[in-house]
């Protein structure tokens, strides 16, 4: 009886690794739309790739003209996502292997001022795109999985010291630093 069990549930197992890798998804793509209804996304699913595309909807380089923000899924059973970003002007992909996201959820600001209690950064939301720091240009905050990642030497070295950052563009490239409580103040 106990081998028939066993022999059921290896099965059932298998069956779902094989389902996950074979780029069939569980995971329907209303779980990555956006609160707002006015942003687009497209999120591919198949054999060769998962991608979640935020691509048209924000500048990031101030030069007037929407940038590409997408995030890559790792293709395994348990899918994290890097963030790409491809910045119009310049035109180069800019890959962070390291910002590794479990379900990269877009929040809003507001979610954002929620979510802090005492004097901790929060786990969520992961993602957030506001003008933080009032320059007219859109930055990046990101709470990503330094479990996954850990925070590199070279990340060290210049500060971050955070899994809460902020991506922004300065003297024309972006920098990373870490994400202080006062920029939800403007």
């Amino acid at each position: 009886m106990y081998k028939i069990i066993f022999s059921i549930a290896m099965l059932s197992l298998l069956s779902f690794a094989a389902l996950a890798q074979s780029g069939a998804s569980s995971v329907p793509s209303e779980l990555y739309k956006p609160s707002d209804p006015n942003l687009t996304y497209w999120f591919v699913d198949n054999d060769s790739i998962q991608r979640l595309d935020y691509s048209g909807n924000w500048d990031f380089d101030g030069d007037g003209k929407k940038d590409s923000l997408t995030f890559i899924g790792n293709g395994g059973a348990h899918l994290y996502f890097h963030l790409r970003i491809r910045l119009s002007s310049d035109h180069k992909v800019k890959d962070y292997p390291y910002l590794n996201f479990d379900c990269p959820y877009l929040g809003t600001v507001s979610q954002l001022e929620k979510s802090f209690r005492d004097d901790s950064l929060p786990l969520r939301p992961q993602i957030v795109i506001h003008d933080f720091d009032g320059r007219g240009i859109d930055e990046i905050y990101l709470c990503y999985d330094s479990h996954w990642s850990p925070i590199s030497k070279k990340w060290q070295k210049l500060g971050v010291t955070s899994r809460n950052i902020i991506l922004k563009y300065e003297n024309k490239d972006i920098v990373i630093r870490n994400f202080k409580r006062n920029l939800l103040a403007h």
